[in-house]
């Protein structure tokens, strides 16, 4: 798994914040600097008596500067499995923009996951469910589907915090 994550890229657009400079980084990093696993060698020429995982300075930078976002941990376990995801994701955006954000449908099915539906009604049906949840336990205020100019198959969702995401922050 380490190794898998080490590949990873991170493509930070208005995601990451350098509190030193006061900006918004703009640039691709790993999220490991290096991994040296049980058993080898690590920089000082050492044998590794456990696995040892080094952030790479933009995300260790964010960690220090105590950019994190609460979550109500019996709440997530309330919700239904696309709920709960929904909740995961949209809380941590909403953390940096309290007014609404929005996801590209395509883009909320590899991160959900959940299967591509070429019809919005289908699409719809597909988070209804999640979308209603949500809204009732008022994480949400609203969500709209928004089409998505000369694009077939694929449309914006815009969320709004609801009452509950601004208790869990304040």
């Amino acid at each position: 798994g380490l190794g898998a994550m080490n590949t990873a890229s991170i493509m930070s657009k208005m995601t990451y914040f350098k509190k030193a400079q006061k900006a918004w980084i703009e640039q691709m990093f790993h999220l490991y600097e290096r991994i040296v696993f049980k058993g080898k060698i690590d920089a000082d020429g050492q044998i590794a008596d456990k696995n040892f995982a080094y952030f790479t300075e933009p995300y260790l930078s964010n960690l220090n500067s105590m950019y994190v976002r609460p979550i109500d941990f019996e709440y997530l376990k309330s919700l239904k499995p696309v709920s709960s995801r929904l909740y995961e994701l949209l809380g941590v955006k909403f953390y940096g923009h309290n007014e609404f954000i929005q996801y590209k449908y395509s883009t909320l099915c590899t991160l959900v996951p959940i299967h591509k539906q070429k019809a919005l009604s289908r699409a719809r049906q597909q988070l209804e469910a999640a979308h209603t949840e949500l809204q009732h336990t008022e994480f949400l205020k609203s969500c709209k589907w928004i089409s998505i100019p000369e694009v077939k198959d694929d449309w914006y969702i815009r969320y709004e915090p609801g009452d509950r995401f601004f208790k869990e922050v304040s």
